[in-house]
């Protein structure tokens, strides 16, 4: 780095706002505020050399990111891309579209910022990782959590983990975010034991480092366990430990001495100590407005259950009100583009290591052995293709094909804990003379669930059966998932009709008896 900076300054005329952008890079970690205060000194940086303006464009967001100044506008982070991207300098780009993702986190424009975060992982260097790489994916598993999009969250999450160890600067306060996040994680996908296993980690880690807001934070991810568990007693306690520890140590805490205390009224109404629970929520109430929403729609459970029905109307007209003016329009389509685009880049890079051998000749016996294995394997299964056809009385055709049936149990077995697998069940169960209508939304939403609950099913699909559509394989997963027709219609939007045209063309594309093999699959409606 020291030897790109001597060049690149060799090469640069010695103007009075390049040597005071070094000033700003060299000030940015230990004093960012005097780096931002530099910066915000340039009177005119547009007419700065490219060069010069596309670095004052990166500390710029950089100085503002480190002073916790929330950054919207994404005009200036974006000369910075367009300066920085493809070119040599891999650092800035990496940086750059980081910074890039911060803003568009920071306006709520979660796909966008996912995009821009993956870019920045997908190009950083070597020498930036130990400080970049886990923030990196830590933003992007808070971006996918807010986009309820858990697994691919989790993953994230638990990258940033690994990408912690060894930080010289994130790694202590990096894994307790990393772990109270997985904890947070698990919680949505309603796998409490592991959230709990998690959040006792993450807790036993905050105390042997001493640190009180960690284990304030630890104890109330531990009490939110607890309350999905329906263990209301324990709940109570571990928010009680750590409202105590802000109480004394942590008095300028408010937003989350306020949030505690919403929580733990929650607990309250659970105990059914109503007075206790009002007096709680009141409390935090009055000290922020971040928690209305919350706040009021406890309130309403807390009137209605006590037949104050005029106070429960109002106290569900707010809560109604405020989650429609916060709720959070997400594209699935566009979402399910970039994840797709994400796990393709997966298996490309997986590759990556192979072509930058230096010695040929280690990578030429590479491939024979991979080809030799390959060649193996593919006997091997076509002499197991055969004879699961005699067994399942199906003639094997001419175009043998490979579809493991261990995958789709897995996704299966995945998929059942999902929020969404007990809402399909619950439609499935309605009487059939019910009509069932669902918006585009719900239904957009649905089939990007399940196209990342069964993704390996899907490429199993598209891998034998090159010809199917996205639609195609949508429907596949439907069928075999057992679901009946008329919530099929439902979910996918289209008519009967269309179902008979789509089902027609399936069975033409796959071949009658490799679609009957597939959906035997299948559960049983």
């Amino acid at each position: 780095m020291a030897i790109a900076t001597y060049l690149f300054v060799s090469c640069q005329p010695a103007t009075p706002s390049h040597s005071l952008l070094l000033r700003v890079d060299s000030l940015m970690d230990t004093h960012p505020d005097s780096a931002l205060r530099l910066l915000e000194s340039i009177s005119h940086p547009e007419n700065l050399h490219p060069a010069d303006y596309g670095e004052y464009a990166l500390l710029l967001m950089q100085a503002k990111d480190r002073n916790y100044t929330r950054a919207t506008d994404d005009s200036l982070i974006r000369s910075a891309v367009a300066y920085y991207q493809n070119g040599s300098d891999k650092e800035r780009e990496a940086k750059a579209y980081y910074y890039l993702g911060r803003v568009y986190e920071n306006s709520d424009r979660g796909t966008e910022a996912v995009e821009a975060f993956l870019h920045a992982a997908r190009v950083m260097p070597d020498q930036m990782k130990s400080v970049y790489l886990g923030v990196t994916y830590e933003r992007l598993g808070k971006c996918l959590r807010k986009q309820k999009f858990y697994k691919l969250s989790l993953e994230m999450y638990k990258k940033a983990q690994v990408a912690y160890v060894g930080s010289p600067r994130f790694e202590k306060e990096g894994t307790y975010r990393t772990l109270k996040d997985i904890s947070v994680v698990y919680i949505f996908l309603n796998k409490y034991d592991s959230a709990s296993y998690y959040a006792q980690k993450c807790l036993g880690f905050a105390v042997e480092q001493r640190v009180a807001k960690w284990i304030s934070g630890s104890y109330h991810t531990l009490a939110q366990v607890y309350f999905m568990k329906k263990e209301y007693e324990k709940a109570d306690q571990a928010i009680s430990q750590s409202i105590q520890i802000k109480l004394d140590s942590l008095k300028g805490d408010k937003e989350n001495l306020a949030r505690a205390y919403c929580w733990k009224g929650i607990f309250l109404n659970k105990l059914n100590k109503v007075d206790s629970a009002r007096y709680y929520l009141n409390l935090g109430h009055a000290m922020s407005s971040k928690i209305d929403l919350g706040y009021y729609k406890q309130m309403y459970e807390i009137e209605r259950d006590a037949g104050q029905w005029k106070e429960a109307a109002w106290s569900v007209d707010r809560s109604i009100k405020l989650r429609d003016s916060i709720n959070r329009s997400v594209d699935y389509e566009k979402m399910s583009r970039v994840i797709a685009r994400y796990k393709a880049d997966l298996e490309e890079n997986a590759w990556e290591p192979l072509r930058e051998r230096k010695w040929l000749w280690v990578a030429g016996g590479v491939v024979c052995v991979l080809c030799i294995a390959i060649i193996s394997y593919k006997v091997y299964l076509g002499r197991k293709i055969k004879i699961n056809c005699r067994v399942g009385s199906i003639k094997p055709t001419k175009e043998h094909f490979v579809f493991n049936e261990n995958v789709f149990i897995n996704c299966l077995n995945n998929f059942q804990t999902a929020e969404t697998a007990k809402e399909l069940a619950m439609l499935s169960k309605k009487p059939k003379d019910e009509e069932i209508k669902l918006s585009k939304d719900v239904r957009m939403q649905m089939t990007c669930i399940l196209h990342d609950f069964f993704s390996d099913v899907i490429k199993e699909l598209q891998h034998n059966f090159t010809q199917l559509s996205e639609e195609d394989v949508t429907l596949c997963i439907y069928l075999l998932l057992g679901i009946p027709k008329k919530v099929i219609l439902a979910c996918t939007g289209t008519s009967d009709n269309a179902y008979r045209s789509r089902m027609k063309r399936i069975r033409q594309k796959m071949g009658q008896d490799k679609f009957d093999w597939v959906m035997s699959l299948r559960r049983p409606d």
